[in-house]
């Protein structure tokens, strides 16, 4: 029989979601009725220095504020568990909307591209480091405006790789793995390619294969578009997605500028595209191909 969760001042409606290491519930607040939040229970976070590194974490997250991270409630430890109260944003995640079909342009991502990277600079700015960005990590509003989730809010037990490995920078793979302000610039670069292309830059690497695809590069390219589009976004991919961290972009907000001047700064119009390799010499071909609206 499973665990019966109870958290102080939180009626819990539903389950939202579960991961290995957290589920996330729907709740409505017991003494401010008119306040639903998102629950988030980890379930194991043992040891004092793994509970102090975690409070800490959120508790700088608590005195920031920013309109692209989801605001948090509360924080607090009910039955030996931790847990942490947050707004409630129903309009789904990124990785629900990509691959249920939502088509992007290129100048849908230049917006949603900004507002991502003015949020991870700011938390840069505060010493803040996200280290396990991607699409289910950015929920979307009503307007699709992306709120970040999942900010450093534990460690990763030892020897383990924290976050979904096909989103990690090289630098955060191994026992020595550790995220910094450059690894955050590589997902945000990965996830723009995601989003143009409805596919990894590294598809068709197993979990074994990744450290090794990823110390050469992207193994896929946007393909070709009208007036050459695709060539200016595709180094401006490909220096975000750098193999070593010093070569990326110095900023999230270098990244969104230069990502928006390869758009405007060209012709487009809305066309489909087919996929093609990064190489067609050393590199895997591609096993699908999808879309790319500009």
């Amino acid at each position: 029989m499973s665990k019966i969760i109870k958290i102080p001042g939180w009626e819990l409606v539903r389950v939202i979601a579960r991961g290995s290491r957290t589920t996330i519930f729907e709740g409505t607040h017991t003494i401010l009725s008119d306040r639903r939040g998102a629950v988030k229970v980890l379930n194991n976070i043992e040891g004092s220095d793994d509970q102090i590194a975690f409070l800490q974490t959120v508790n700088t997250l608590a005195r920031l504020q920013h309109p692209g991270i989801v605001p948090l409630y509360e924080i607090g430890v009910s039955d030996g568990m931790m847990y942490i109260a947050m707004a409630l944003v129903e309009g789904g995640n990124l990785w629900e909307k990509v691959g249920h079909g939502r088509i992007w342009s290129a100048i849908d991502i230049v917006d949603f591209v900004q507002k991502l990277a003015s949020a991870l600079d700011y938390f840069h700015e505060q010493g803040v480091v996200h280290g396990a960005l991607h699409p289910k990590h950015i929920l979307l509003t009503g307007q699709n405006n992306p709120q970040l989730i999942g900010f450093g809010e534990y460690p990763p037990p030892p020897n383990e790789t924290c976050g979904n490995q096909i989103h990690l920078a090289r630098e955060q793979f191994g026992e020595a793995g550790h995220a910094t302000a450059q690894s955050d610039i590589f997902a945000i670069s990965e996830t723009a390619f995601w989003m143009l292309a409805g596919m990894h830059p590294y598809d068709g690497a197993g979990i074994h294969e990744l450290l090794g695809v990823k110390n050469a590069g992207p193994t896929m390219s946007l393909p070709e578009g009208p007036e050459n589009l695709h060539l200016a976004l595709n180094e401006v991919l490909k220096k975000g997605m750098a193999p070593k961290p010093d070569d990326r972009y110095r900023s999230a907000g270098a990244f969104a500028e230069a990502f928006a001047f390869a758009v405007f700064g060209q012709a487009y119009r809305k066309q489909p595209f087919q996929a093609v390799p990064m190489s067609a010499d050393n590199q895997r071909p591609a096993k699908k191909w999808w879309r790319f609206w500009s």
